[in-house]
């Protein structure tokens, strides 16, 4: 597993605005993210540009979060860790997007960079005191598994989703579909 930071302080007091059903799937998309790395292309992640990733969970209510990051390497054990850089919640579509084009991954360092440790197991304590939490979270866990043991066997193989599409004569975005 890859450690995950969050990017200041500020970055993980957003979540407490986001509902309990997005949170529970943010959860197990961190955790794909975290096992898997960038070889895991999940549903709710798009990559926007500068080798940054959006974290999109799904909601019932519609209710618009998500959660940007990238991966950067430890300077000193030269491990690859996942960095949460920003979240949103309750903005309205595209606003995120647009952000997104005018930011600038040169910018990042100068803006009070002061990584925290994200601690999972005191984030599923604290959001399983929300209401549906834990029967959202419960209820991703076989989605969440077959894409992490997809994902892992294809990225043990050394193979990209496009490698995989060749051998079973399909497309990339028929095993993205199959992966999420």
């Amino acid at each position: 597993m890859r450690p995950v930071h969050y990017y200041n302080e500020r970055v993980p007091r957003i979540f407490d605005e986001w509902p309990a059903d997005a949170l529970a799937e943010y959860a197990r998309l961190l955790e794909l993210v975290a096992e898997c790395g960038r070889g895991s292309r999940a549903a709710a992640v798009r990559r926007p540009p500068y080798g940054m990733f959006e974290l999109v969970p799904r909601t019932a209510a519609g209710f618009p979060v998500g959660a940007l990051y990238c991966f950067s390497q430890d300077p000193v054990s030269g491990i690859e860790e996942v960095l949460v850089l920003c979240g949103f919640a309750g903005a309205a579509p595209g606003v995120f997007d647009e952000a997104l084009r005018r930011m600038r991954v040169r910018d990042l360092p100068f803006s009070g960079y002061r990584p925290i440790v994200h601690d999972h197991d005191a984030f599923l304590e604290r959001a399983r005191s929300l209401a549906g939490f834990s029967e959202a979270y419960a209820a991703l866990e076989e989605e969440y598994l077959i894409a992490r043991v997809f994902v892992g066997a294809r990225m043990r193989a050394g193979l990209t989703q496009e490698d995989v599409a060749r051998a079973m004569g399909t497309t990339g975005s028929a095993i993205s579909r199959m992966e999420n």
